[in-house]
């Protein structure tokens, strides 16, 4: 009978221990004032197996990891906090706080009844698209009811059209072949494309 008490007690004080399934590896509490929509959150396991939870009451949870550091993502592709090596401990319930805003993301995309909708970077590079920068490219004609643009010095040009506007126009600089730009707003929201303007020879 004694044996009997002293198992009992023994499971008592390490109930996760031998109970595997009555606790989770990790809670991610998630403070988010600005959010609009649930927050997906995300867990890396080293050996590539990944799990996805949404919070509940503030608080995602995930009950089937192992031991080895994971590593947290909160949020979608912008404004993405990121936490990794979270070190987990078998029996344990590993909480983390992040602090999530997706303000950044939103006002992005928010955009005036009459105003652009979609955005296009172009970046001009010499010879090849590994080669240097170009400064001082210019569209012509220019984008849509707008001034001519250059590139910059790093030779980066953004174009923003609204929601019926296409660009078709070509890219020029001094030295160099004209390149032909096409681009509809329609098919796009955002953007990014390298051109490559061949020298004059």
């Amino acid at each position: 009978m004694r044996k009997i008490h002293f198992l009992v007690a023994v499971l008592g004080a390490f109930p996760a221990t031998s109970l595997g399934q009555d606790f989770c590896s990790l809670a991610v509490h998630i403070e988010a004032p600005s959010a609009i929509s649930p927050v997906p959150v995300r867990v890396e396991e080293p050996d590539g197996r990944v799990e996805t939870a949404f919070p509940v009451d503030g608080i995602a949870r995930f009950c089937g990891l192992g031991i080895k550091p994971v590593t947290v993502r909160v949020g979608r592709d912008c404004g993405q906090v990121t936490v990794t090596g979270v070190r987990l401990e078998w029996g344990l319930t590993r909480n983390v706080s992040v602090i999530y805003s997706d303000t950044q993301c939103r006002e992005d995309h928010i955009m005036a009844l009459d105003g652009p909708i979609c955005s296009l970077l172009l970046r001009f590079r010499a010879d090849d698209k590994k080669g240097k920068p170009l400064a001082g490219v210019t569209l012509h004609p220019p984008a849509p009811s707008r001034t001519e643009l250059r590139s910059d010095q790093w030779g980066r040009l953004m174009v923003r059209l609204r929601k019926d506007e296409a660009l078709h126009t070509m890219a020029e600089t001094p030295g160099s072949e004209p390149e032909s730009i096409d681009f509809d707003c329609r098919s796009f929201s955002e953007a990014e494309r390298v051109i490559v303007l061949r020298a004059n020879h």
